[in-house]
């Protein structure tokens, strides 16, 4: 038998080029799965109100909406953020293969010689 074992190949050319894909895409559903989590508990149908989650802070805050605008907006803007950076993070450690707009154009080269 020739060559280089299985765990080898599968650690040097598998795992190594599906690695970014992978973390990508787990980062990119963390972010959903906390944006499903504080809209169910936002419903009252996840975490109930004594357990602190930010859908069950806005929900509580609901009532004093109406003089007071910080317990309802903090949250809600936290979890825009939260989830926001996720999707970035995501997008960053997948290596950006699907967006090439996202990337830098190299600047043009000066020849020598050339007027500036």
């Amino acid at each position: 038998m020739q060559g280089f074992g299985i765990v080898r190949i599968t650690v040097l050319h598998i795992l190594r080029n599906i690695a970014p894909v992978v973390l990508g895409q787990a980062a990119i559903a963390f972010g959903y799965a906390l944006l499903d989590l504080a809209s169910l508990s936002y419903l009252g149908l996840a975490v109930q109100a004594p357990t602190s989650d930010w859908g069950v802070m806005v929900s509580d805050s609901d009532a004093l909406m109406k003089g007071y605008w910080l317990p309802v907006i903090a949250p809600g803007v936290l979890i825009v953020l939260c989830v926001l950076s996720l999707t970035v993070l995501g997008a960053r450690i997948s290596g950006q293969r699907r967006q090439p707009y996202l990337r830098r154009k190299p600047r043009p080269r000066r020849t020598e010689g050339a007027p500036a």
